[in-house]
């Protein structure tokens, strides 16, 4: 569980998940587009979620619905094979499931948290929504106990970047 903890956190804080749009009509109910690919959309922005295995989610967000092509520098490998994803209304957020984690795309706001299999316990949830500032996606999370922050780059100040404010460039 540590080393899934790990993989979405470090993908989290790099594509940062979270997204309040301007007030508009949004495509809550989720459109499979291809494989394991999911894609929620509003008049200012689309959200895309992949799921790279039952463990693993990539989490996109673009403005005007145009994402950048896939890198190779960093992530390797975008062929995944096809997993199951029960994909449920709940009310106030879709529910995507595989049977190891559950990710609920709230509706209004639009945004994202990810539970447990069992859809009780929060894995990763967020404070504030995210929003736009010029080519950027600001977001802010809710920490849940015990929880801590390492990575987001070549950086020589300290590891643990929990309490600490970091702009990524």
């Amino acid at each position: 569980m540590r080393s899934f903890f790990k993989i979405f956190l470090i993908s989290a804080i790099f594509l940062c998940p979270f997204f309040h749009p301007a007030p508009s009509k949004a495509n809550t109910d989720g459109s499979l587009t291809s494989g394991n690919t999911f894609e929620y959309k509003t008049s200012s922005a689309s959200l895309r979620i992949e799921f790279c295995s039952p463990t693993m989610l990539r989490i996109r967000i673009s403005p005007n619905g145009q994402f950048q092509p896939d890198e190779h520098y960093v992530v390797a490998k975008y062929d995944w094979p096809k997993i199951d994803i029960n994909q449920k209304d709940e009310g106030n957020y879709t529910k995507l499931s595989t049977g190891k984690i559950t990710v609920r795309v709230y509706k209004n706001p639009l945004c994202i948290a990810l539970y447990d299999k069992e859809n009780k316990k929060a894995i990763n949830i967020d404070k504030t929504a995210a929003s736009f500032e010029g080519d950027s996606v600001k977001c802010t999370k809710q920490l849940v106990a015990g929880e801590h922050f390492f990575g987001f780059g070549e950086r020589m100040d300290c590891m643990d970047r929990l309490g600490k404010s970091v702009t990524l460039n």
